[in-house]
């Protein structure tokens, strides 16, 4: 086979480069430094973050783009997010005090008012008398993750049923707190920012507020390539790629019914939305009642706009849900 052959090859190749990376010093490779922690490393471990959670929700969408499941990844896109960030944040933060991609930069978050007196001032290595503790890692993952989550459906709603219009008093007060509040924030982030770079203490705003700072794991280490989590991604895509193929061959919409008729009133809900079957008032997409409702274009068939302007942003067109027809633009 091919690539048995270019592993033969490479072999040598690999074998010099090993030995030209030992012949170096090894304090170089090793040492970090001991009295501040680098910022390329903290962001670095940042945009790794966002690109692990991409590649999740990209995974989970794939394994739900089947017919009785594929409005899931639309109407509640947001909240399959929220599932994950949550998931990758207890399994990190909360257990090891570590993301995933800061354990791969070899950073960890202490306590800081716990620091000054366990450890000497100026020293950036962690210790466990100075690990963070669980209400200071329940308050970082509410401004983090939470407060985040809340404020962007807020504003959805806001946008969605015209708040700023509306002849309702505190409708159009809570809009305009909502745009100076997401200004507001949006100022104290570049502020941050500023200050971040100047003195490559606290990464992101919810780490300064909670006194979280991202510390070296251990002062020694060997800065190696972890194939884990590769292996990993390896498996994820491999599952999700089966099910892809599996799930439409199961008869899906069959099983929901059965289950259904059990007392299942959320599976009988997925069930019996079936293309070309639907209700008056209700979106195509979701079979819910119609929000801020638009017509799809050419065929007129009513979605909600949330519905409607999520699938022609992820995917420019797609087939009507209730006749076939290639829906590409959307009218009110």
């Amino acid at each position: 086979m091919a690539w048995v052959d270019d592993i033969r090859d490479s072999a040598d190749t690999l074998h010099l480069l090993v030995q030209q990376q030992s012949s170096i010093e090894q304090s170089l490779l090793k040492q970090f430094p001991a009295q501040h922690v680098l910022r390329i490393f903290q962001l670095d471990a940042l945009l790794l973050e966002a690109e692990v959670s991409g590649v999740l929700k990209t995974a989970l969408d794939g394994v739900l783009n089947v017919a009785p499941l594929e409005f899931l990844s639309f109407r509640y896109s947001e909240e399959l997010q929220l599932v994950l960030q949550s998931l990758l944040y207890k399994f990190g933060v909360w257990d090891r005090n570590q993301s995933v991609t800061d354990r791969m930069q070899n950073l960890l978050y202490r306590n800081e008012a716990a620091s000054t007196v366990a450890t000497a001032p100026l020293s950036v290595v962690w210790s466990k008398s100075t690990s963070p503790s669980r209400s200071q890692k329940a308050i970082h993952y509410i401004l983090s993750i939470i407060l985040p989550y809340a404020f962007k459906k807020l504003s959805q709603r806001s946008l969605e049923e015209n708040w700023a219009n509306s002849q309702e008093r505190w409708k159009s007060v809570a809009s305009r707190c909502i745009r100076w509040l997401g200004a507001a924030v949006k100022v104290l982030h570049i502020i941050h920012v500023i200050v971040f770079l100047m003195e490559g203490r606290y990464r992101s705003l919810p780490d300064r507020l909670v006194g979280m700072r991202l510390v070296v794991g251990e002062q020694r280490m060997q800065r190696l390539v972890n194939l884990v989590y590769l292996n990993q991604h390896i498996a994820w895509q491999s599952w999700s790629s089966f099910l892809t193929v599996a799930m439409p061959a199961m008869r899906l919409g069959s099983l929901l019914s059965r289950v259904s008729s059990v007392g299942g009133t959320v599976l009988a809900g997925v069930a019996a939305g079936q293309p070309g079957v639907v209700r008056e008032g209700h979106c195509c997409a979701c079979r819910e009642p119609l929000v801020l409702s638009r017509r799809a274009s050419p065929c007129g068939h009513a979605y909600c706009h949330h519905c409607i302007v999520t699938r022609l942003e992820a995917t420019t067109t797609f087939p009507c849900a209730t006749c076939g027809t290639t829906i590409d633009a959307c009218a009110t």
